[in-house]
């Protein structure tokens, strides 16, 4: 490693903002500093989460993690923002307001659900999602339709006991939010939090992430603001802004 990125993998108490560009090694940088944590610092593979936004790019931390840790690959929690919020309903599903055996609907079957709610055609339900989703993430509001429409979905999805794509994370910040106690035991589990390509994530993401780790936790980001690609989506690059290479 250079220097920049030693000094990033062996910086491991408090907040850290690292700022790389494409190539720079990101993914790199995360996995050696989950590896200096457990194998120098002595910190248990279990309190050690990782956090992407891909399965792929998930699946290839996990790789390179097993090349450095063989032994305690397996302990450390890698998930996208998504999968970590399914992991937390998994477990805390009556907190969230859902019976033991919910499940993530597929667009199709949401279309078809709002469509037959509302009486609706299925391109007119198909626009009221996108801004139902929309609303989820920035948690602004897009006109009375759509909240109308998002009370009238959220009732049929409930009856189905279905969850969407965005409920993943919005339901698990809700369950922290509404539980300490919760929260604190995800605090207590994950004492080290790392998370890639930072410049893509939305508003909910960011309160999941602070929710998680108290505001003088061990949480490090990294990311580039002008490589954000995540816009479409809400997501901002606002969280990156920071005039040096590692910002503590």
């Amino acid at each position: 490693m250079n220097p920049q990125q030693r000094e990033a993998v062996e910086t491991v108490n408090g907040p850290v903002l690292i700022l790389a560009g494409a190539g720079s090694g990101k993914t790199r940088v995360i996995t050696y500093r989950i590896a200096h944590l457990v194998a120098e610092r002595g910190a248990a593979a279990e309190s050690c989460l990782a956090i992407t936004f891909t399965r792929r790019a998930a699946g290839e931390m996990r790789e390179r993690l097993a090349r450095l840790l063989p032994n305690s690959t397996d302990k450390v929690a890698i998930h996208t923002f998504h999968s970590l919020g399914l992991a937390i309903l998994r477990e805390h599903w009556s907190a969230a307001g859902l019976g033991p055996a919910f499940r993530v609907a597929g667009e199709t079957e949401r279309i078809a659900l709002l469509a037959e709610t509302l009486g609706l055609s299925a391109h007119k339900a198909e626009r009221l999602l996108r801004a139902i989703s929309r609303e989820k993430r920035t948690q602004s509001w897009a006109g009375a339709e759509a909240t109308e429409a998002r009370a009238a979905y959220a009732r049929a999805m409930a009856w189905c006991n279905w969850i969407d794509f965005d409920d993943l994370v919005a339901l698990a910040v809700r369950v922290l939010v509404s539980d300490p106690h919760i929260a604190e035991f995800y605090r207590r589990r994950w004492r080290w939090i790392s998370v890639d390509e930072f410049q893509d994530v939305d508003e909910q993401q960011y309160r999941l992430l602070t929710l998680l780790a108290p505001p003088d936790g061990n949480l490090c980001a990294i990311g580039d603001p002008n490589q954000a690609i995540y816009g479409f989506r809400s997501a901002s690059a606002a969280h990156t802004r920071s005039p040096s290479p590692v910002s503590r």
